[in-house]
């Protein structure tokens, strides 16, 4: 199993990028100033240490930065760490999916791809998902810390961008991001032209898998990965710890 998580969840950390990380005990400690739970939280990659120094550490880090403590928790951890979060008063929130798909021939459909993410990309996501004024900022720090190649799809109604996605390319596979649609454009078909523009992008780029996470009680956004070949691959889920 680890063989096939270790390489996805390195590739989606490089393609929502912390904005530092340390190492402890095979955990890596990721910081983005607080934007996104997957940019903030611990997630382990080799642990190799006593989960409560890890715990202890990780403590530690958060609060010194002032945000609340955050563990990820993908199959790469250890079976202890969850019970012993949970011991501690940690909640259990956000049980998501990884979901794995090979990319076969998709039309290209008739949105437009940009290399970066305009001001109306981002003002528009930020609208749609209710971000702040201080989230978009970090939203577009993040972005911007992006190796590798990206691109962002952007869907209009009447003129205003009302649906979105960002595709990053790295070692033959495509991770989707950032997909959304305004809540009052949704099951209008939006969804699926971003889908569909990512996939062609990833296709044409050399790609042959693609990955992408998603709520699992998000019932609507799984039928349209599934509609597109998407299987599961994983799971994960947080522990919180408010400050």
């Amino acid at each position: 199993m680890n063989a096939f998580v270790s390489p996805l969840e390195e590739r989606a950390s490089n393609a929502w990028p912390a904005a530092r990380a340390i190492l402890v005990g095979g955990w890596a400690f990721r910081f983005a100033n607080g934007f996104s739970k997957r940019a903030n939280s611990a997630n382990a990659l080799f642990p190799n240490t006593d989960f409560a120094e890890v715990r202890q550490a990780a403590e530690c880090f958060y609060t010194r930065h002032r945000l609340p403590v955050i563990f990820r928790l993908t199959p790469l951890a250890p079976p202890e760490a969850d019970s012993a979060l949970e011991q501690a008063g940690y909640a259990r929130i956000e049980p998501c999916r990884v979901m794995v798909a090979d990319i076969g021939a998709v039309a290209r459909g008739s949105l437009s791809l940009d290399d970066a993410p305009s001001p109306q990309w981002l003002d528009g996501f930020a609208r749609a998902s209710g971000e702040s004024l201080e989230a978009r900022r970090d939203h577009a720090a993040l972005l911007e810390r992006i190796f590798a190649p990206r691109v962002f799809a952007t869907a209009h109604r009447q003129g205003a961008p009302v649906g979105f996605g960002m595709a990053v390319r790295e070692r033959g596979q495509i991770g989707l991001f950032d997909l959304m649609v305004a809540p009052e454009h949704r099951g209008s078909g939006i969804g699926r032209k971003i889908m569909q523009a990512l996939l062609h992008w990833g296709r044409e780029a050399g790609a042959r898998q693609a990955y992408l996470q998603v709520h699992q009680s998000n019932a609507v956004a799984l039928n349209l990965y599934e509609s597109f070949g998407f299987r599961a691959g994983y799971d994960y889920h947080y522990r919180f710890k408010p400050i």
